[in-house]
């Protein structure tokens, strides 16, 4: 059973985590099917269920962000993981997901930009031991390349016709 991005840490009873499930499911298959209004009621349940399990905000905003991409609504993956990282600043984890959903809707300046505070941060050990996986790393350093060289490609096409290319 997936966790929809709950700690692992925080221990949630049987029929709760059952409920829970069957609500982030209900949601997701709601944004997938485009029922926006159905698809927040179900997620707003999820956040009330959490909370009787004692899940923090940073966890809810974890989870309702997980819940949005699975479901194909970007924006709302977005809006989540900027307060999930507004919250956990220390935390790599918020701005890599950020970054990456800001990657999928093409917003290349700001992933990038995400992508280099992230690095700036997290790359290498700090003080507290904090430091992205290597695996990690290399990857937000090749979606890094990629949106420096999309963001690019759109400001010469910007200065040189006054348009923005479809691809």
């Amino acid at each position: 059973m997936s966790n929809f991005g709950i700690a692992p840490t925080l221990v949630i009873p049987l029929p709760e985590r059952i409920q829970l499930s069957a609500q982030l499911k209900r949601a997701i298959k709601c944004l997938t099917s485009g029922n926006q209004l159905e698809a927040l009621n179900a997620l707003a349940q999820a956040e009330a269920t959490a909370q009787t399990c004692g899940a923090t905000p940073i966890q809810i905003h974890r989870m309702k962000g997980t819940a949005f991409l699975r479901g194909g609504h970007f924006e709302g993956a977005r809006k989540e993981w900027a307060q999930w990282l507004e919250l956990d600043s220390e935390n790599f984890a918020p701005g890599c997901n950020l970054g990456y959903v800001l990657f999928r809707q093409e917003k290349w300046e700001a992933a990038q930009a995400c992508y280099i505070t992230l690095l700036e941060r997290f790359s290498g050990e700090d003080q507290s031991g904090k430091k992205i996986p290597d695996s990690v790393e290399r990857l937000i350093r090749l979606r890094l390349l990629i949106c420096t060289l999309k963001f690019a490609q759109m400001s010469k096409a910007e200065a040189i016709h006054g348009e923005v290319p479809l691809s």
